[in-house]
């Protein structure tokens, strides 16, 4: 299967996915920036502002109503290409909204679209990527940072940790810039990953997702038990919030073992989703 080569036209019609109708990645891809439609920010630069809560949760609604439509095609937007841009992140969802607004009244969406799948991939059933490590740092998935099987509920990984952005402006993986240089990077962003989202059976299910022969189940070993009594692990799920059910639907989305993870249908279906108005 060529990159990204998947059927535009039926994607193109999905009501959250911005891509231009009439191209093709593997025709037109050098032109294609110039075939979509105008959208007014991303999400990014977008969730800063001051909006309420119902506004932030409408947008992660519409944003999850595209990835299912994606995912009933089993289109993974996880870039396939090594350190690929494309990926669930904030940077590749748009907004639409009202450019002026009365005083004390907030920003209207009109808007919220998922674009950027130049390296998206069409699985075939049963079938996933592996051997890249797909998307962005702050935003990719454990098994991804493995180098091993990636699939649909890659896509889910990701988007949680987006949500928790979104809602809470706060980027959980971006650790400082000192950091990121050299060869370790990926030992404090992992840290992160382990810290707040793993648990006993989430972890096993991603050392068997991995294969216990894999020089990487050392580094996830050394990590975890870096973990005890006397420093113990920040799990999202007793992280303070407002509205308990945020962070259920969170920690089931951001499970570390991929067969434990909720589906995008089944996160759409969760009652925090469910309170929300749909973009």
């Amino acid at each position: 299967m060529f990159r990204g080569d998947f059927d535009y036209l039926k994607v193109a019609a999905a009501a959250s996915v911005h891509v231009a109708p009439s191209a093709s990645p593997r025709r037109q891809h050098s032109r294609a920036r110039n075939l979509y439609g105008f959208m007014t920010t991303d999400l990014l630069d977008f969730a800063r502002q001051p909006l309420s809560d119902d506004v932030r949760k409408s947008i992660l609604n519409g944003v999850l109503t595209g990835l299912v439509e994606l995912h009933d095609r089993r289109i993974i937007h996880t870039g396939q290409q090594p350190n690929s841009v494309a990926d669930i992140k904030p940077r590749n969802i748009l907004i639409n909204h009202d450019e002026m607004v009365a005083a004390g009244q907030e920003l209207t969406v009109r808007q919220v679209r998922i674009s950027d799948f130049e390296d998206a991939v069409q699985l075939d059933p049963g079938k996933s990527l592996r051997g890249c490590l797909c998307g962005n740092e702050f935003w990719r998935s454990p098994e991804s940072w493995a180098r091993v099987k990636q699939s649909l509920t890659s896509d889910v990984y990701s988007f949680g940790i987006v949500a928790i952005y979104v809602m809470l402006k706060h980027m959980v993986f971006r650790v400082p810039d000192e950091q990121l240089d050299g060869d370790n990077d990926w030992r404090h962003i992992l840290w992160r990953h382990i810290s707040y989202f793993a648990d006993e059976e989430g972890l096993e299910g991603l050392v068997r997702h991995i294969g216990r022969e894999d020089p990487y189940i050392e580094r996830l070993v050394a990590l975890a038990g870096d973990f005890g009594p006397v420093k113990p692990r920040e799990s999202f799920a007793l992280w303070h919030y407002a509205d308990a059910e945020f962070p259920d639907v969170v920690d089931k989305m951001t499970n570390l073992d991929p067969a434990r993870r909720i589906t995008a249908r089944e996160a759409l279906e969760h009652p925090w989703f469910q309170a929300a108005e749909l973009v």
